[in-house]
């Protein structure tokens, strides 16, 4: 209801979209912490030229952010680790396949939780890179994705960042005893 809300209001000129009408967002809670999920599945309706219904606009979210999250873990693995090809696409369909990943659009429908799945891989490629280079992309990579995890899903986005600040402060720790 809250995707069909969406693509309503925003063929009404209504943009971005955070009047929650539905029945299960009467204030739009959901809209202004997680718009992610809404807005990517007002830019597929938008790239469909509004032809298909918003059920499968809907699975197409879902479609985009697995086909997305397999693609981006292949190629975060292949930047840490050049040498492992088919180890990389092995881990990457191990991760979009997973029963965590996959369970949470089959239990209560958890669309904004699959959404934070392409990114989080990325949270902790930035992480690696502070560690391996410590160069200015690194941070840049690690807050870019720590704000998309954020748009996708708060819950997920609170954990990823407290794993990033308990090992960026572990960094200075380490760095600065020895």
């Amino acid at each position: 209801y809250m995707l069909h809300d969406a693509i309503i209001q925003l063929e009404n000129g209504l943009f971005p979209t955070y009047v929650g009408q539905s029945l299960f967002a009467p204030n739009g809670l959901l809209e202004i912490v997680a718009p992610y999920y809404l807005l990517l599945g007002q830019l597929l309706n938008t790239l469909s030229f509004g032809e298909l219904n918003p059920l499968l606009v809907q699975h197409l979210t879902i479609f985009a952010s697995a086909l997305s999250a397999a693609l981006i873990t292949y190629l975060v693995i292949r930047n840490i680790a050049p040498l492992l090809r088919w180890q990389a696409v092995f881990l990457a369909f191990t991760y979009i396949s997973s029963p965590g990943v996959m369970s949470l659009i089959f239990h209560m429908d958890m669309y904004f939780s699959f959404m934070a799945v392409p990114f989080v891989p990325v949270v902790f490629y930035g992480l690696a890179r502070i560690y391996q280079k410590d160069d200015a992309l690194a941070y840049v990579i690690t807050g870019a994705a720590l704000s998309l995890v954020w748009m996708s899903h708060a819950p997920i986005a609170l954990w990823t960042s407290m794993l990033s600040f308990v090992f960026c402060l572990s960094l200075i720790l380490l760095t600065k005893t020895n």
